[in-house]
């Protein structure tokens, strides 16, 4: 019932949708679903969630890594790969062709959205926004780089919830304000969350990435967020 409603102001909106401070849209992405084209409920997370922890394997799951031939387009900054092997993204029933990559720059990740596609050979990345005229957490790209971590225990769906300062991978984010689900550049469709990484459990910052990804079109996508 509350499905069809919200379906329904959705593709008919009201005067009054203008007027609220956070649609009914809106409601459905905090809760972690949308519509599809046919007004069917499409989720935007996913079912399981798990707690990662650091790890000194070679060939851990996850891990940072310095681009040293890259700089930033707007602070000429280092930039950052987080690096998601497709393996671990099967823990969470998602099946890639190659494992997820977000490219990304530290002190600029909190004005701009980056999406990135990895075609196994090189990771295409768009940027959109404008991001800082100078470097000013340039020590984060040494501190992150090599850094790795492993997927831990399956934790409950709401763990983001419950704890501050750690990398999570599914489940529902905690956002720090606003709900803030990205579209995907190539289909249009609005991103599932993937993971996210608070930076003040990595380096002396604060925020939350938020990792988002398109399974369709095998896009990664990354927004910001603080209080």
């Amino acid at each position: 019932m509350v499905r069809e409603l919200f379906f329904k102001l959705y593709g008919a909106p009201k005067p009054w949708k203008t007027k609220l401070y956070a649609d009914t849209d809106g409601y459905s992405q905090t809760a972690g679903w949308s519509f599809d084209s046919s007004g069917k409920r499409r989720s935007l997370v996913f079912d399981k969630c798990f707690a990662c922890k650091p790890s000194q394997n070679a060939d851990a799951g996850i891990k940072f890594k310095a681009t040293n031939d890259e700089k930033c387009k707007f602070c000429s900054g280092e930039m950052l790969e987080l690096i998601i092997k497709k393996e671990s993204l099967k823990r969470l029933g998602l099946e890639l062709k190659n494992d997820a990559v977000l490219k990304f720059c530290p002190t600029c990740v909190g004005l701009v959205q980056y999406f990135c596609q990895n075609d196994g050979n090189s990771v295409q990345t768009e940027v959109v926004g404008e991001g800082e005229i100078e470097d000013y957490v340039r020590d984060a790209v040494a501190t992150l780089d090599g850094q790795k971590f492993e997927l831990a225990n399956e934790v409950c769906m709401h763990y983001a919830a419950m704890i501050d300062g750690e990398i999570l991978l599914g489940g529902y984010p905690q956002w720090e304000q606003d709900s803030e689900y990205l579209h995907c550049p190539k289909c249009g469709k609005s991103m599932r969350y993937l993971a996210q990484i608070s930076l003040g459990g990595l380096i002396d910052g604060e925020g939350i990435i938020y990792m988002q990804i398109c399974d369709e079109c095998e896009v990664v996508g990354a927004n910001f967020q603080c209080t």
